[in-house]
């Protein structure tokens, strides 16, 4: 298989507004900054663009936006520069470059095969639908629509660039400018000029005297558009530009007369323009919904049938070469000031009082041969050097190995290895798209670890989400004002900030309406917003940023599965207990660090409520949290119990050498967590562990007080002292019944009795596990001698058969 593409990857850098002055706004909280805030706004609107390309066929019509990279270093950089509108002192100033300026580096796909500008239908058609779905399906406008702004991806495919711009930028704001002007300023609409907000009707401008210039190039544009302002109507717009549409058909005729209306009221819209050139009107408004009713299945988000999509393209770009990306982020703007002038000038206003306001400045886009374009070419020289199969993983053969690179590396290393991850995705991929069919196969490669580019799908899965739970969140009421309203809004400024996603007004948004939803939607369980639930919600957020139902559908089910019960109203009785069980299983794995803290009196109600409340999104950094969350996912309710013990192991040196008060200062601010090793002990630990003894809902909680030491439900004994492999040798069972009771009910088989018992000669057989038979003191006397593994039976009445003595 050769690996080909045709599109190119283009970047342009945008210089981000300083918020001066005021530090803080309004609410008393540090203003967010514009680069934040313009991350937020890519993610929300690019990511959810990307992911309509399943309901809607117009999507292809849009060039694909692939990331948005934060840079802090100073001085203005490449692509689009602020512009003065004039030469004035503070434009000037303006001009020269400030140190610490913060700048955004978008990247997105970019054609550069030539425009089919015989074939008008095509032409016409793409580019209304493109921007049909840019209106009404996203919800945002154009505004820089000049030829440059058309492209063709080589199949008569024409797709419309740099249409997010406006809405990252809110239209130009947070790149501390009044409006982005295209590098091409002839093309920019009647109302434009004096400054008004740009709106749909602006496109429609721009794209019919884009179209016209298309067909006619010998039509007379003037570099200053102002000179259209004196035309009444479209038939003096033409007669301006000279331009001559009778010899076009007639549908063309009226098009044109519709479109070039310089008032925006008399203009048509892009619903009537689709009409009067005989193009179907999309009937989108419910056509998300009725696909989602008749899907059998959750959305996947896998999509593109190429061996490889664009988005595992740069994906695995940024992994093969990651430094010329950062080159490429790097390079300065090499243009003479001169050449910067805008062809756009504007009187300064003045206003009443006689002082002059603040000149206006202009974004000016770059021409289409001065972006920066991303060598993609070496990528593909290195995947065609891979293996094919790699590219089409026989997921479903019999005997297939799901990781042909040996895994044993640490996670951090895997996630950056390009051979490795190449094999990954191409895996993940094609799981995900055979979901739910392929559900057991691909939480047998989970196992291993989960490509980040496919973690969202992958937990969906994991956590059994189905197209019924996303419905809900579309069902359930987030904007009503509630009493936990004034809480929430006090948490998610404080929950993990250090997140440019969440630090977002578009991640504070979000983040509250899930919250919201969740609240509505268990409220007749009895759940109430507790602190700490905006930090257990925020990795589903943040990796589902474009997909808010589904970080919903993931989160509910999340709360289920592992924290039932801990969002009661009263939930004291459920905390106690799992409180309990981890101290149980302190007990059962390290009996001699459990004395120790118990000697202390610091017991787990002191430090561990919020590691298991917020299931360590409160202690730990994000990015650990979602290599920590890969491993919990797959695990059983109990299993957190055992990432705390793993951390407690990772601390164990330390905390047998402190006192009571040195355990309260390092637990206030926890030691860096090697989250490689956490998870290994964790999981090691957790196989050696009988089901019972940490298992939430079995024993009382007066008795796990009362007992204070692990408990075994029967069943396990049964299973471990019974199985083929001659584990059975591994488990020591101590029988301390009377021995009336031991009489009537039968020996118990290869037990040794309470006063036979030595510690010594047991530990000597490399046994795996201590049973106590019906003797609480007995237990706690081996643990006091520091046993690992002890656990209490409680057999009342007849032995199991299997146990029995023959």
């Amino acid at each position: 298989m050769v690996i080909a593409v045709k599109y190119r990857v283009a970047t342009i850098l945008l210089q981000c507004a300083v918020n001066e002055g005021e530090l803080c706004g309004a609410n008393g909280l540090p203003m967010t900054p514009s680069s934040i805030a313009m991350i937020g706004n890519f993610k929300s609107v690019i990511d959810a663009n990307n992911r309509l390309m399943s309901y809607n066929q117009f999507n292809r019509y849009l060039t694909k936006y692939l990331d948005c990279i934060r840079n802090k270093k100073g001085m203005y950089s490449t692509g689009a520069l602020p512009l003065p509108s004039s030469p004035t002192p503070s434009a000037d100033r303006s001009l020269t470059p400030r140190p610490a300026v913060e700048k955004l580096t978008l990247i997105f796909e970019h054609y550069l095969s030539p425009i089919p500008v015989d074939d008008m239908d095509v032409l016409a058609t793409n580019t209304l639908l493109g921007l049909y779905h840019l209106h009404y399906n996203i919800g945002c406008v154009h505004g820089l629509i000049t030829p440059a702004a058309i492209v063709c991806d080589g199949q008569r495919t024409v797709k419309l660039t740099h249409w997010a711009l406006n809405a990252i930028t809110d239209l130009g704001k947070h790149c501390d400018t009044n409006m982005i002007i295209p590098y091409d300023t002839r093309f920019l609409p009647y109302e434009q000029l004096f400054g008004i907000t740009v709106v749909k009707k602006s496109d429609v401008w721009s794209l019919a005297l884009t179209l016209l210039a298309l067909i006619q190039p010998n039509i007379k544009l003037s570099d200053n558009p102002s000179d259209i302002v004196s035309c009444l109507n479209s038939k003096e717009v033409l007669i301006k530009v000279e331009a001559d549409i009778t010899k076009l058909p007639q549908k063309w005729q009226t098009f044109f007369l519709s479109a070039l209306q310089p008032k925006p009221s008399a203009r048509g819209t892009v619903k009537e323009l689709l009409k009067i050139l005989d193009i179907p009107v999309p009937e989108t408004d419910c056509q998300q919904l009725n696909d989602m009713l008749q899907s059998p299945k959750m959305d996947t988000e896998c999509y593109d049938k190429d061996p490889i999509t664009i988005h595992e393209i740069y994906h695995l770009y940024c992994l093969a070469f990651p430094t010329i990306r950062d080159q490429y982020q790097e390079k300065r703007y090499k243009k003479p000031p001169i050449l910067t002038i805008p062809s756009l000038v504007l009187r300064d206003d003045k206003n009443t009082g006689g002082d002059t306001v603040k000149p206006k400045s202009f974004l000016k886009l770059p021409p289409n041969n001065e972006l920066k374009l991303l060598p993609i070419d070496k990528l593909v020289e290195r995947l065609n050097q891979l293996p094919a199969d790699v590219f089409c993983p026989l997921v479903l053969t019999p005997g297939f190995n799901a990781v042909w690179n040996s895994p044993n590396l640490p996670i951090g290393i895997r996630e950056n290895d390009f051979d490795y991850q190449c094999e990954r995705i191409m895996i993940f991929r094609r799981l995900i798209e055979g979901a739910p069919f392929t559900r057991t196969q691909l939480l047998s490669c989970a196992k291993v670890d989960i490509p980040p580019l496919y973690r969202p799908q992958t937990w969906a899965h994991i956590l059994n989400v189905k197209w019924t739970d996303l419905l809900a969140y579309e069902r359930v009421d987030k904007l009503t004002a509630t009493q936990t309203d004034r809480q929430i809004s006090v948490d998610i400024p404080r929950c993990h900030q250090y997140n440019d996603l969440l630090a977002s007004p578009q991640g504070h948004q979000k983040l509250t309406r899930v919250l919201k939803a969740w609240l509505k939607h268990n409220e007749t369980k009895g759940d109430v917003y507790w602190q700490g639930l905006d930090s257990l919600a925020a990795p589903f957020v943040i990796i589902n940023f474009n997909n808010e139902s589904q970080a919903f559908a993931c989160f509910n089910a999340f709360t289920h599965k592992y924290l039932k019960g801990f969002f009661q109203r009263d939930n004291s009785a459920v905390i106690q207990e799992y409180l309990a069980l981890f101290s149980i299983v302190i007990k059962f794995h390290d009996p001699s660090l459990a004395n120790h803290l118990n000697g202390l009196q610091f017991v787990p109600d002191l430090f561990a409520i919020p590691w298991f409340l917020t299931m360590f999104t409160h202690v730990l950094p994000l990015h650990q949290i979602m290599h920590l969350w890969d491993t919990l996912l797959l695990g059983n309710e109990s299993f957190p119990l055992f990432i705390g013990l793993s951390i407690l192991n990772q601390m164990r040196d330390q905390l047998m050498s402190f006192t009571f008060n040195d355990c309260i200062l390092v637990f206030s601010d926890l030691p860096q967590i090697d989250i490689n090793k956490c998870v290994k002990y964790a999981i090691k630990q957790f196989c050696a562990t009988p089901k019972s003894v940490a298992q939430r809902g079995l024993w009382p909680l007066e008795q796990l007080k009362a007992d204070n030491c692990p408990l075994i439900d029967v069943s396990d004994v049964v299973a471990l002292a019974t199985k083929g492999d001659k584990s059975s040798a591994k488990v020591v069972i101590i029988d301390c019944r009377p021995k009336h009771e031991i009489l009537r009910y039968g020996k118990i088989r290869d037990a040794w009795y309470r006063d036979e018992y030595d510690s010594q000669s047991a530990a000597s057989s490399g046994h795996h596990l201590t049973v106590v038979v019906n003797d609480v003191n007995k237990c706690l006397e081996l643990m006091a001698n520091n046993t690992i593994r002890v656990c209490l039976l409680e057999l009342s009445g007849s032995v199991p058969n299997e146990l029995l003595s023959s």
